[in-house]
Order: structure tokens, then sequence, then C-alpha cells
């Protein structure tokens, strides 16, 4: 009997739960709890329905119980998956590495060499202190990734740069992975290791874009169990990107080792002939330190006082490496300015030929206009802006030179060159006999004139005549070998002991696209020295400065050679329009030597 009383007491306490397992069932609490009261209601509970709550958010006044209620069933029932994983994530949080980087800040560096540069301090913190049940297990570092960002972008050329950890220098690997083989990189439970990280430049020659910056950045860093050899977890804190190092060198102009040297092409000095287009300036530029932009040149001339503008109507920029043509300018006040769009592009350690042609008007006048013209291109001419740090060299940065040249226009151009067949003898009868033959070439479209031709000559074993005097020389046109007119052109006199002028009476013509020979006579006879060698020696002469005018003014200056372009209009031997022989092309002549 008294079974049955406790028994009904039981179904009672029962069936007034019920009523709260309805509450539970109708708020949203999660689903376990549903199935639950479903099951014991319709009297078909089965263990295999059981599940295991998931983790929602619920109200903080029964978190605390539903939370201990799970754990508490979780850890009695130490053989389920559930409690196996707990175990292990608790196992894997104890074997955290906390990161700290500390990016550093770096001056300009002005001074390119190998001295480290400081980028990082990092430091590891192993934070959980082993349990007095558990065998206490090191951290072992296994692999620090970077990437190295420069002007150009992404760099995957490692073999430039080197890390410098704590004092030791280790090399990036070809994938810019670094391969810790320090003996302190272990970290047992509880202890911190820091490190300051620097980077090396292998060969600063090497790296391209320079002035500019460089930064890297720390990818990754892997770890793991001495004993097992197993990943753990690591957490990095901190700036992972180094600040930007910034290379802005002080260049050096000694020596020619600064920003942008180089040197000009040869280009010879001659007269130019109106209407002719020539190569008159060439700049050989390198870029040393930086890539380079071009981007504006300003040509001056030094000689003419302005007068180029009126004879040049143009200048052109040419690559001499390929004939493109880089820009167009002309002259104003003696300044041709070249903008160039785009930019002339010099790459680092390479360098860009850039000549100028000049193109001419189709007539001069000497007699009020200066021919003469010398183009140049200064440092402060040259504006350029270096591509990694962006800014304008100034003119120190700058050490180049043009090795500029003087030149000529003239309506007409004269060549004078000696003939292939000369005397085959020389006479030493006393009389006057040809000794020396030769030719003006007039290679212009105007005519020309000849009013003083000069030269040296040498005796060897020979002499003159009862002595020298004018009436043993005589300089005659000739034609086809034969003289031309019965009468010489020319009168003789003597300068000093082996010079000889001829002055023509008049003006010897020759006209456009024609040539005029001459014949050199001379009056010798034998020594009385007994000589196996007797010879005579000619040399044609130049003048070796620049003189312009009348006939008589530049005859009284004493010039060698004197020519005309007959510009003046009209034109004389009084008309300012005479050169001396300075750069006419085959002055001085090879000397001339013929013996007996």
């Amino acid at each position: 009997m008294k079974k049955l009383i406790t028994l009904g007491i039981i179904f009672a306490f029962f069936l007034a739960l019920i009523p709260q397992a309805e509450a539970l069932s109708d708020s949203k609490s999660v689903p376990y709890w549903k199935s639950w009261v479903k099951s014991y209601k319709t009297g078909r509970y089965e263990r295999s329905q059981r599940r295991v709550p998931r983790r929602i958010k619920r109200d903080s006044r029964r978190s605390t119980s539903s939370r201990g209620y799970r754990y508490n069933r979780l850890y009695r029932d130490r053989s389920s998956s559930l409690y196996l994983r707990s175990r292990q994530s608790q196992s894997q949080r104890a074997e955290l590495l906390s990161i700290n980087i500390n990016s550093i800040k770096n001056p300009v560096i002005q001074t390119i060499n190998q001295d480290p540069v400081p980028i990082f301090e990092i430091s590891f913190s192993h934070g959980r202190k082993a349990s007095p049940l558990e065998l206490p297990k090191a951290l072992l570092i296994q692999k620090i990734t970077f990437d190295i960002i420069d002007n150009t972008g992404l760099v995957s050329d490692f073999s430039n740069f080197q890390l410098e950890i704590n004092n030791q220098k280790i090399n990036f690997a070809p994938n810019g992975t670094l391969g810790m083989k320090l003996a302190n990189a272990r970290i047992s439970h509880g202890e911190n290791l820091d490190l300051k990280i620097n980077i090396n430049i292998e060969d600063p020659e090497s790296i391209s874009h320079i002035p500019g910056g460089l930064r890297v950045r720390l990818k990754d860093i892997e770890a793991v169990t001495d004993s097992e050899y197993k990943n753990v977890r690591t957490l990095l804190r901190g700036n992972k990107i180094s600040h930007f190092i910034t290379w802005d060198p002080v260049p050096y102009t000694t020596g020619g080792d600064s920003t942008i040297v180089g040197e000009s092409t040869k280009v010879d000095r001659r007269i130019l002939m109106t209407g002719e287009k020539a190569f008159v300036l060439s700049l050989d530029l390198e870029a040393f330190y930086d890539d380079l932009f071009i981007e504006e040149i300003t040509v001056t001339d030094s000689l003419s006082g302005n007068a180029i503008d009126t004879w040049s109507y143009k200048l052109r920029a040419i690559d001499l490496s390929n004939g493109e043509t880089l820009g167009k300018s002309r002259f104003l006040s003696g300044k041709a300015r070249f903008r160039f769009r785009p930019a002339i592009f010099i790459e680092r350690k390479k360098n860009r030929r850039i000549g100028f042609e000049i193109y001419l008007n189709d007539r001069i006048n000497i007699s009020h206009q200066n021919p003469q013209f010398e183009l140049d291109v200064l440092p402060s001419n040259l504006h350029a802006r270096g591509l990694g740090s962006g800014r304008e060299l100034s003119i120190t940065d700058k050490y180049f030179t043009s090795d500029s040249k003087d030149f000529l226009v003239a309506n007409s151009k004269i060549h004078v060159k000696p003939l292939t067949r000369q005397p085959e003898y020389l006479l030493s009868n006393g009389r006057l006999a040809t000794v020396y033959h030769f030719k003006i070439q007039n290679l212009g479209s105007e005519n020309t004139s000849i009013g003083r031709i000069s030269a040296n000559v040498w005796l060897n074993g020979v002499v003159y005549p009862g002595g020298i005097s004018a009436d043993d020389f005589e300089l005659k046109l000739m034609n086809n070998g034969r003289v031309s007119y019965g009468e010489s052109k020319f009168t003789a006199s003597i300068a000093n002991g082996t010079k000889v002028i001829f002055d023509t009476l008049d003006e010897v013509k020759i006209f456009r696209n024609s040539e005029q020979e001459f014949a050199l006579f001379v009056a010798l006879e034998n020594n009385d020295i007994q000589t196996r060698d007797d010879a005579i020696h000619v040399k044609l002469l130049e003048d070796s400065t620049f003189s312009l005018g009348t006939l008589s003014a530049l005859r009284s200056q004493e010039q060698n050679f004197i020519w005309s372009d007959l510009s003046a209009r009209p034109h004389s031997t009084g008309t300012a329009d005479f050169l001396s022989g300075y750069m006419v092309s085959g002055l001085p002549t090879s000397s001339f030597r013929l013996s007996k």
C-alpha cells in the first residue's frame, strides 16, 4: 500500500511539471528542449534523439545554468568527441605564440653603402606557463616571409638584399622567405625573445630607381613545437609594413660621378654653306643614380650675337641611336628651347645620345652679319627629374660637357686639294721651274674669289740664285697642266726665311661648282756643299683665328689665306665680305717633298 502511495505522489509530481515543459516548448529556447518535451508527452522518448545543444545567444538569467548543465554533462562523458576536441583546443591555446612588431622610422639616407638599416623590432612571447602535470614544450621559429616593394613595384629578385638579425647576417631565399638559423630562436614556456631586424643592400649600384623609396612587409611567421614539430598558432600585432627607407643620395661632381654625366660625340668644325642642314652638336647623357626624365633642354649660341636668328630657321633634336626626331625649335635671341613631350627617358646606368641638326636659310650677307656660331648646352639649361625621387636635379647634380665647336656660314664653300700628279724631277738650273701643283674647288652654289695664298718653302741641298728674293717665286693659274695666262695673277713677297705670300692683283674668281688649278714656280740652283739629298718642301698655310673685313684690312692683319663668298651687293675688293683662311677645308695641306 505504501508503494502505491509513493508511486502516486511521483506521478502527480510529474504531472505538475508538464505545464512548465510546455512553457519551455513555447519559449525561444534551444531545439533540444522542444524535442525532449515532445518525446516525453508521446511516450516515444528515445536516447538517440538527444543532441548537443547549439551555442546561441541566451538570456543572461539562464545562461549560467545552461552552460553549467552543458559542461557538467560534457566532462562527465569523457569519451565524447566534443570532450576530446575541447581538450585539443585547450592544448593549442596553450601553445599560442604572441608576436609584437614595431616598425622603425629612419632618416633620409644620403650616403649609399652597406651599412645596415633598421626596419623592425620583433618581440616573441610564449605567455602561458606550463602546468605541473604537463611536459613543458618549447617553440621554434622556423620561417619568416617578407615582401620588398621599391619604386617599380614588388621586388622579385632578393639577391641584392640581406637581413641582419641580432647582428647575425642571413640571406633571403629566392622566394623572399628567411630560414631561421639563430641559436636563440627557441622559446620555452613563459619566455620572451626580442629580435632586431636590419636590412643590408649588398650592392647599392644594382638597386634601381635611386633616389627613391623602399618598404619591407612582414607577411608571415611560422613556428613549431620543438619535440613534435607541429605548427602552432601565431598572433601578430603591430605594423607589419616598415616605414619608407628613403634613398636621396648626395651626388658627387668630382671625377664625373654625378646624377647625370656625359660627353659629346666629336663634331668637326667646318664651313657650312647656306641652304644646308648640318649636324653641329652632340650630347651623350648617362643616368647615374636614378632613372631620369629629361624635360627641357635649351641650346645657346655664344658667337653670332643673335645673328643666328636670321640665317637659321630650325634646330632639330635627334635620337642618334635610331634617328628619331625628339623635338624641333628655332633660335630666338640666340637660344633654342626644347620642351620634350613626352620627356626623354634615360634608364639608370644607361645613356642616351642626343644630336642637334641646324637648318640654314638660303642666303647670308656676311658683310653685315657675323657668320660664326658655336652651340652649347649648359647644366643650368638642362632640366631633368628623377623617377625615384620625383625631384628636379639641381645644377650641382649635373656634370656634363657638350664639347661644342664653332662653325662658319657662307654662301660658298671651298676646298683646297693637292694634285695627284706632281713634278717628277727637281730642276736646279737657276730658272723658275714647277715644284708643286694644287687646286681650289668651289663646292657651293655661289661664286667665290681668292685674294691671298701663302706657303712655307724649305730647301735641302739647293739654294736660291743669288740669295732669296721675291722674283724667285711665282704662282700661276693652270689649265690641264698648262699655264692659262702668260702673266701671273699674283705678286710674291717674302715674309720671313721660309714663308712666301702671294697676293692677287685684283681677285681670282672661281665659279660655282667648278675648280681652279694652281702651280708654284721656284728658281733653284745647287749649293757648293756636295749632298745626296737635294729636295724642296712646300706646305700651304691656314689661319688659326677668324677674321672678317675688306681685302686690304685682312692683308694688313697678316692673314695667310684670304677668300670671299661675294655675299655683298654689290661686291668689290672694298666690301667687308672677305674671310681669313680659318676652317677652310684642306688647309693646311700636307707638306710636299720633291727630290732630285
